[in-house]
């Protein structure tokens, strides 16, 4: 599996390039027990770029190279993009969508408990949390959407998640206020008319000591 990282700044060779060292992979490999795949991470991104790189995907997809190099079965592999936003249909068709809808506060539960598992301790501290956590993300999630198409997204809540972690387990106390709100301040910042802070706020107040201050 090769992971390439799309950006407004994408240029064509890039991903051609993946592509190549992915078939290089397959080459002299029994191809029926040997596959290789090329990921384009956030590859709606690339959309953005005046070099309009993804235009390279129409042949990749199809024969595995670019339309100047002689199709071979080694070069034609497997391929995942992976987008906040869908992409136009010339290139969908040539694929299967999978479309993942906004998790609910049970999944964003679960998977946070996941995130935490490492120590069963410093789960314990945080787990009467996690339920309120995911609803405040939700509710910022569609406070913020209706300002600015998925501002936020599930990577800032598992990131707020993590570090949240690494405050309990270095302190083998159940969070401070102060952690938290920094935690938030970090993680869901960028959007004036949404006070992420005050949501959080609402909801767990109740559940971390507020007169600690922030330990770095």
């Amino acid at each position: 599996m090769v992971s390439f990282q799309c950006s407004p700044l994408s240029i064509p060779e890039g991903i051609v390039g993946t592509f190549r060292q992915c078939a290089a992979y397959q080459k002299d490999k029994n191809l029926d027990r040997f596959v290789s795949i090329v990921v384009l991470d956030e590859i709606g991104l690339a959309e953005d770029s005046p070099r309009m790189p993804l235009k390279t995907l129409h042949p990749l997809l199809e024969d595995g190279c670019p339309d100047d190099e002689e199709p071979e079965k080694y070069k034609k592999v497997a391929f995942i993009g992976i987008s906040n936003w869908a992409l136009d249909p010339a290139k969908m068709n040539r694929g299967i969508l999978v479309q993942r809808e906004v998790p609910d506060v049970k999944e964003l539960t679960e998977s946070a408990e996941g995130i935490c598992s490492t120590s069963k301790k410093v789960l314990k501290l945080i787990r009467p949390m996690i339920p309120l956590m995911a609803d405040s993300y939700l509710d910022l999630f569609k406070e913020a959407s209706s300002k600015m198409r998925e501002f936020y997204g599930l990577r800032d809540f598992y990131s707020l998640l993590k570090m949240l972690y690494a405050f309990v387990s270095a302190s083998r106390r159940k969070p401070t206020w102060p952690q938290l709100e920094h935690c938030v301040l970090r993680n869901f910042g960028g959007l004036e008319d949404v006070n992420p802070v005050e949501i959080f706020y609402n909801s767990l107040s109740h559940l971390v000591d507020k007169t600690e201050q922030v330990c770095f």
